[in-house]
């Protein structure tokens, strides 16, 4: 089981191409290895991840599970490949004080809240629970290669329509697959990486014109403008923010 709280969540699913969780989805999956599906598209990932082995259902402390077959592998079964719950505060819950008892390392309490939540898990339909995001391979690596290609220079001009050409597709197909993966076009995910970018190189000394040019921006009143508006502040703020921050530890 995987709660993502921030960030994107890849999870394969068999014949069906790729599911992707998104924030504030639990996805509950079944392998009979420790998996190896989680991936992380953005890098950019905060959540938990739990498992479960089917053989706890034997435990007297899972006693309150449905009795006969084992409950771990009736759970597994209706979920297929991949069932994603969104926004399910109940399940959430769990998840997230499972987190914060295993930081404190208390393994007595943890097991009885997997147990709420296996409970929980066998009240809900997980057969019509199917990820909100589907992509093929092909269109993950489309995504992924779009994203690569900014990486490598966000300083750079990079427009949907020119990378979508050379993959012999649209520009609108390309920003949906790209949405689906990192949660934002082409053009938003680049604006905010070449923010993040310069908010770097102005903690670091960067004068404010040296961080426009190294993100691209030959316009500083431009990149002061989109700088506060990313980060309410204009660089040069925040430039001073950040060296009072350095110098105070």
């Amino acid at each position: 089981m995987n709660l993502c709280w921030e960030g994107r969540c890849e999870v394969d699913i068999p014949d069906g191409g790729l599911g992707v969780v998104a924030a504030g989805d639990l996805c509950a999956s079944y392998s009979r290895k420790r998996p190896a599906e989680f991936r992380y598209p953005s890098g950019r990932y905060r959540g938990v991840e739990l498992f479960v082995n089917d053989r706890v259902a034997e435990e007297p402390a899972f006693s309150l599970l449905d009795t006969g077959d084992n409950a771990i592998r009736r759970i597994a079964r209706e979920a297929g490949p991949a069932a994603v719950l969104t926004e399910d505060a109940e399940l959430n819950g769990h998840m997230e004080r499972l987190a914060a008892l295993l930081d404190a390392n208390d393994g007595a309490m943890a097991e009885y809240e997997v147990l709420g939540l296996l409970l929980g898990l066998q009240r809900r339909d997980l057969s019509t629970a199917k990820p909100r995001f589907l992509l093929t391979r092909a269109q993950m690596g489309m995504a992924a290669a779009a994203r690569d290609e900014m990486e490598r220079a966000l300083s750079a001009r990079h427009d949907a329509r020119t990378m979508a050409a050379a993959f012999g597709v649209s520009a609108t197909s390309l920003n949906e697959y790209f949405t689906r993966a990192y949660g934002s076009t082409i053009a938003t995910y680049l604006r905010r990486r070449r923010m993040e970018e310069a908010a770097t190189q102005l903690a670091q000394g960067a004068k404010v014109t040296e961080a426009a040019t190294y993100v691209g921006y030959a316009n500083p009143s431009k990149f002061a403008a989109a700088f506060k508006k990313a980060y309410g502040v204009p660089p040069r703020e925040w430039k001073h923010a950040s060296g009072m921050g350095l110098r105070s530890v």
